[in-house]
């Protein structure tokens, strides 16, 4: 006889959910749709093949895998071709982008980083990537240009933000490496974005200057002048977690960094990513320019750069022919820098199985047309095949992360949920409600949408809509199934209408926006960066004309960032306000969810809302310098919430906050730090001891809460200038039924109690007592320990 073992469902998830790194099971109905993930290679393994297959490879074909092939020629954002038939390599396709599949049909549009970083929810983050992890290998997708680990956010204004996760580095981080694993997870690699000290859109390209006419040109990028200490701490942490996560990319960025250019840095490339702890962060995949980031061939493949985009030719690899290998992936002596560079994008390929069976490319991403020709490949035929890469199931997935990145900032007199019995006439004002005139892609290839609703900014990390559901549709398609009649306005300017149409109704919803995106665009007057924080379109006017005619006034506001809400944020009849976000495509459906309470609020801010433009410790630097210009980052570590707790100024919203329809309670009794482990014993990313507090919902619905850990320096070091008050090191999201009480747990890793000490260039635990809060936000702290090192 044989015996058999029965696999249940639930054991399944729970599996699922320790081999993806999943850390908790709140979303079991989408968590256990996905099979387990594919087998991938340790990195010592897939560098074993690499090596050997490396040594059997010509010159041409070694070079051939190290450059594009030239923008535009093939069917991907970036094409490399290389035919290698031992190998079964034909290319390598790389696609845009952070949201999902951008110019490419019948894909899903996901919420932004900056929503997904809102939802405060590992297993969101993972979910999402896991996602677009399917669709780009169902569409022969080989490299996700994605996730974006910066810009980090130091500026509220800068125009890339949205695609990451918020300014936090730890909450970046997580949402980096979750992300990483995700994509991973389907076999495809992903590669994260932009190492590193891309801050802004403004002075990153000299040709951008030419084109755009609106400053003097620059003959040098703009260097982005960082300390060593907030290099390490700030902007180069979630990078720590993509590579930990075993990120098989990483795109280095168009800017300077201390007046070396990103992608020509030996000292950034070389032996900040590429070397081993301490002194680097260990990575073994391979770089990549950003587009036409590499400006002469032989400073980058000698600094580190292993693969050129879109394409020089094989410059870089020709000259990296003749260098001595100098990054590690090759013993000195036994190779050279080509060779390093082969092995390093071999190994990627290999770890993630991509050697076993790939699908072919389908799919065109610089032409809607199903017939026509790829240059690079000397092609002619189909070349969009249609092949569906979307799913309810993903759409699912999207529509969650869009309702649980919803903020509720503010909610007076129960104005939300609506009650259907109670709102029976609902006013609709603002463009940010309606349609995108002429559709969705109706915007040029990179979505550079002035008009209609925002689901996300605009460039490269934009997507391709197979369909896009606005908040007008969306309410008006639910409000007949509950006998509510709507009234919509949604020309921003037509305040006598607004007027008018905002008496007498039970509630009315004020949409406004604020948009940005890459540097490649103008948008109503903002070239990549925010010109100001105030939302677009007059849109305060708009608020504050419906508020002076309607006592039930709903703010929504879908914005890729902070907006300065202080012309109407206190006025009483705005009773509720709703920080949207870029909820992507399911923008209506899920704002629908939050507003009649299908879905209850739990997300949290991650960053903080300022009440005034001036409180923020850094702005973009839009004024004209030198045509070598330089960017100073003196706040050092102190960023978005460190930079006002630091400078005791009161934000109008906190990082972290966010209201729910129902309560919470800690029960600071109930507070527990582990003992340590001994440092000497405990590795950099290892669990150095561990935190536990008791919640309660004490309201009168179900409810998710988000519980903070945050720590400090030892007192004598936070006395200092240069050292936060504390930071977050630790979040956990719990679901509790009314009435319900439940656990949140912490684990805290040497890494997160550690320093970057700048004269011994190594991580170090200060000496001495470290404070430890735990909160409901970065303000609203609800119990506090200590724990001491020495």
């Amino acid at each position: 006889m044989h015996s058999t073992t029965r696999v249940t469902p639930l054991l399944l998830l729970l599996l699922l959910a320790l081999i993806s790194g999943i850390h908790s099971l709140l979303h079991a109905d989408l968590s256990s749709q996905f099979p387990p993930p594919r087998p991938q290679l340790s990195w010592d393994a897939a560098y074993e093949l690499a090596r050997t297959a490396s040594s059997k490879l010509t010159f041409l074909q070694k070079t051939s895998l190290t450059t594009g092939t030239g923008l535009s020629l093939g069917p991907c954002s970036g094409n490399v071709i290389s035919r290698i038939d031992s190998l079964n390599f034909k290319y390598l396709c790389l696609q845009d982008g952070p949201v999902g599949l951008r110019g490419v049909d019948l894909a899903t549009v996901f919420p932004a980083g900056v929503t997904t970083a809102s939802t405060w929810d590992r297993e969101l983050m993972y979910l999402r990537s896991r996602a677009m992890g399917v669709e780009n290998r169902i569409k022969g997708v080989n490299v996700a240009l994605a996730p974006t680990a910066g810009g980090l956010g130091r500026a509220p204004e800068a125009g890339r933000t949205w695609e990451g996760f918020g300014p936090d580095p730890y909450l970046c981080g997580v949402g980096v490496g979750e992300s990483v694993r995700g994509l991973q997870d389907e076999g495809v690699i992903a590669c994260v974005k932009h190492w590193i000290g891309n801050e802004q859109e403004r002075y990153r390209l000299v040709i951008e200057t030419f084109l755009s006419g609106t400053t003097p040109p620059i003959t040098h990028s703009l260097s982005s002048n960082i300390p060593d200490r907030a290099l390490r701490e700030l902007y180069s942490w979630p990078f720590h977690d993509a590579i930990h996560a075993g990120a098989g990319s990483i795109m280095c960025a168009y800017q300077r960094l201390n007046r070396t250019y990103s992608c020509e840095s030996a000292a950034l490339l070389r032996t900040h990513l590429k070397s081993p702890l301490p002194a680097g962060l260990g990575f073994r995949g391979f770089v990549v320019t950003d587009w036409f980031a590499a400006a002469t061939a032989v400073p980058a493949a000698d600094a580190g750069v292993d693969m050129v985009m879109p394409g020089d030719l094989g410059s870089a690899g020709i000259a990296a022919g003749g260098l001595p290998a100098s990054d590690g992936a090759v013993e000195k002596g036994k190779g050279s820098r080509l060779d390093e560079m082969v092995i390093r994008i071999l190994a990627a390929w290999y770890k993630t199985g991509q050697d076993k069976g790939w699908p072919e490319t389908s799919f065109s991403t610089w032409s809607s047309a199903e017939w026509g020709f790829f240059v690079d490949r000397l092609y002619i035929g189909m070349i969009n095949k249609h092949i569906p890469a979307t799913s309810p199931f993903h759409v699912k997935i999207a529509r969650r992360i869009a309702a649980e990145g919803t903020v509720l900032l503010k909610n007076t007199h129960g104005a939300l949920p609506l009650s259907p019995a109670r709102i029976r006439s609902l006013g609709v004002f603002g463009s940010d409600a309606g349609p995108i005139p002429g559709g969705p892609n109706s915007c040029g290839q990179f979505s550079a949408c002035a008009h209609g609703t925002l689901p996300v900014g605009w460039g490269s990390g934009a997507g391709t809509y197979t369909n896009l559901i606005d908040p007008l549709l969306a309410l008006t398609t639910y409000a007949s199934t509950v006998n509510t009649t709507v009234d919509a306005v949604t020309n921003d300017y037509d305040y006598p209408s607004i007027a008018t149409k905002s008496r007498n109704k039970d509630a009315c919803l004020a949409f406004i926006k604020s948009s940005s995106g890459e540097g490649l665009a103008n948008v109503e007057g903002n070239v990549g960066d925010r010109n100001n924080l105030t939302a677009w379109r007059d849109g305060d006017v708009l608020v504050n004309t419906v508020a002076s005619n309607c006592a039930n006034t709903i703010v929504v506001i879908h914005s890729v960032g902070p907006i300065i809400m202080e012309k109407w944020i206190d006025n009483p009849n705005v009773t509720a306000v709703l920080m949207a976000h870029l909820p992507g495509q399911e923008s209506g459906n899920a704002l629908v969810d939050i507003l009649y309470g299908a879905t209850n609020p739990s997300g949290k801010l991650p960053y903080t809302i300022a009440k005034s433009e001036k409180d923020y410790c850094c702005r973009v630097q839009s004024a004209y310098t030198s045509p070598a210009p330089d960017q100073e980052f003196t706040e050092g570590l102190l960023v978005d919430y460190l930079w006002f707790d630091k400078h005791n100024l009161t934000p109008r919203y906190e990082f972290g906050f966010g209201l729910s329809y129902t309560g919470f309670t800690y029960h600071p009794e109930t507070l527990s730090i582990s003992t340590p482990k001994p440092l000497s014993d405990t590795d950099f990313y290892e669990t150095l001891f561990t935190v536990s507090i008791d919640i309660s919902n004490s309201g009168v619905v179900d409810g998710k809460e988000v519980a903070q850990l945050y720590i400090s320096l030892p007192e004598e070091m936070v006395k200092l200038p240069e050292n936060p008050v504390r930071q977050l090191r630790g979040f956990g999201k719990i679901a509790l039924g009314k009435g319900q009480r439940g656990k949140v747990e912490f684990a805290v890793r040497r890494r997160d109690v550690s320093f970057w000490d700048v004269v011994a260039q190594e991580w170090s635990v200060g000496k001495g007592g470290y404070r430890l809060w735990v909160g409901a936000s970065s303000r609203d702290l609800k119990a506090e320990g200590r724990i001491e090192f020495s």
